[in-house]
């Protein structure tokens, strides 16, 4: 835990995202919770979030935090998908599809920027700018 002083999120988002993969979601939510306090508007920060509050079977959290994600980036249909299933189990039906939809439709389009879960794809694209 020596990482005291760095400046931006995505050490800690991928700390959270292998972390969640390898089903630890306490370690996963406290370093996504760490990358928000880096950067609050960080939509695979929230996604992560919302993947540890899942596993933790923590809905209501769940539902927030993917929420954010979605409103932070509508493209990222990895988060919609995730919200459509934690919707379905708050018993949210009308919520559920409507998430679902939402990826449906990135999914076709090609649009979803997520496809790791973690938002490689578009810090790639900021890195080669």
């Amino acid at each position: 835990n020596g990482q005291k002083g760095l400046r931006y999120e995505w050490p800690y988002i991928n700390l959270s995202s292998l972390y969640n993969r390898q089903y630890h979601p306490e370690m996963a939510l406290e370093y996504a919770k760490r990358a928000t306090e880096l950067n609050p508007n960080s939509s695979p920060a929230y996604f992560q979030m919302g993947k540890a509050y899942r596993s933790l079977e923590e809905w209501q959290y769940s539902a927030m935090a993917l929420e954010k994600a979605v409103a932070l980036d509508s493209r990222s249909g990895q988060a919609c998908y995730v919200l459509s299933y934690v919707y379905r189990k708050l018993g949210k039906t009308k919520e559920s599809r409507e998430a679902m939809t939402a990826f449906e439709m990135l999914h076709e389009k090609g649009t979803d920027k997520a496809k790791d879960g973690m938002g490689t794809a578009t810090r790639r694209s900021r890195i080669s700018q």
